[in-house]
């Protein structure tokens, strides 16, 4: 089964995928953290005795985030979720989260997991745990923008890095946050490499190699992914995360 699966409700768009393990802690409360100030608030609910039952509350923790397009957004999500997703009940949810191996939270146990889920406007993260007797999901909406910039700064990324395509050797400037890239007329570089020029233009801007390797790769791969991540290179912008994601598979295990 594939790791991100796709919805369209009425108008709105979004993606199911596993959370990252920098992201699961999203589907926590984080009181008085930059993190909290991101988020909108949260739903709390369980299947009931049957499994078969939806029994909510919502939880405000920035009411002036609340906009008509984050509760269209956000019934629209729960409504994907109800018909045939994580939400519909206990039977499917614990069936479905079962499949995404990646998305175990390893100090919650094994049924638990957390998942990320993309609207146009919104993040929202889901924290699944199957079990009769407990609350069996936490749903977290943030601002997209605030927790992007969380998450830049956690990370340590620029706001911007320049680098080069590599099909045809063109140098462009890639903001954080947003897919794709800009293109670049450099001035005055003209007995220099499109290598030499980026290096030039990143060394000027303190940009390291390590976080222009991540920003090369959160604008073609999406800016949650492992490799949008510049713990995960070397010095020189050689890429390490494959080494650790073999390690965090096999403790999974």
């Amino acid at each position: 089964m594939a790791e991100k699966q796709q919805y369209t409700i009425y108008k709105t768009k979004f993606e199911l995928s596993p959370a990252t393990p920098e992201e699961q802690g999203f589907c926590f409360s984080h009181e008085k953290s930059a993190v909290d100030e991101a988020c909108i608030g949260h739903l709390r609910g369980d299947f009931g005795d049957t499994g078969t039952a939806f029994y909510h509350s919502w939880w405000p923790h920035n009411q002036q985030l609340v906009t008509p397009t984050f509760k269209r957004e956000l019934e629209d999500v729960m409504t994907g979720l109800r018909q045939n997703g994580l939400l519909k009940d206990r039977k499917t949810m614990l069936a479905r989260s079962m499949r995404f191996r990646t998305a175990i939270i390893p100090t919650e146990g094994s049924n638990t997991m957390a998942f990320r889920i993309e609207t146009p406007e919104h993040l929202f993260y889901l924290r699944c745990i199957p079990n009769k007797g407990e609350y069996n999901f936490y749903c977290y909406g943030y601002n997209k923008t605030m927790l992007m910039e969380v998450l830049r700064q956690q990370k340590k990324l620029p706001r911007i890095a320049w680098a080069e395509l590599d099909s045809s050797h063109e140098v462009v400037a890639i903001c954080y946050g947003e897919s794709g890239y800009h293109k670049w007329e450099p001035e005055g570089c003209i007995a220099m490499t499109p290598t030499e020029i980026v290096d030039d233009l990143n060394q000027k801007a303190g940009v390291s190699k390590a976080q222009a390797s991540a920003m090369k790769a959160g604008s073609l791969f999406g800016w949650h992914c492992p490799a949008a991540d510049p713990q995960n290179y070397d010095e020189l912008g050689r890429p390490t995360y494959h080494k650790k994601e073999a390690v965090r598979q096999q403790e999974v295990r």
